[in-house]
C-alpha cells in the first residue's frame, strides 16, 4: 500500500491486487458488496492515518478505482 497526501482533505491510496487479495476482497466486490467495500475503505483510512497522519473526512467522499499495473487506487 502506498499513500500520498494531495491536500488537507485529499489522499491517494495505491493498493495492489495482491494486497486486496490478502485482505480478502476483489475489485468486483468493491463494486457490488457495499458492506465489504465499506469495511475495506475504513481499513484503508486507518492505514492512511497511521502512515500520513490526520485525515479530514467529510460527509462526501469520492473513491476512484483504477486498474492497470496490478494496482487499485482508492
Amino acid at each position: 500500500m502506498n499513500f500520498k497526501k494531495i491536500d488537507r482533505s485529499t489522499i491517494k491510496c495505491y493498493v495492489s491486487n495482491e494486497e486486496m487479495e490478502a485482505y480478502g476482497i476483489t475489485v468486483e466486490e468493491l463494486m457490488t458488496d457495499k458492506g465489504k467495500a465499506r469495511k475495506f475503505i475504513n481499513y484503508l483510512l486507518e492505514q492512511a492515518r497511521d502512515e500520513i497522519g490526520q485525515i479530514e473526512i467529510n460527509s462526501m467522499m469520492t473513491i476512484q478505482i483504477q486498474g492497470g499495473g496490478g494496482r487499485a487506487s482508492a
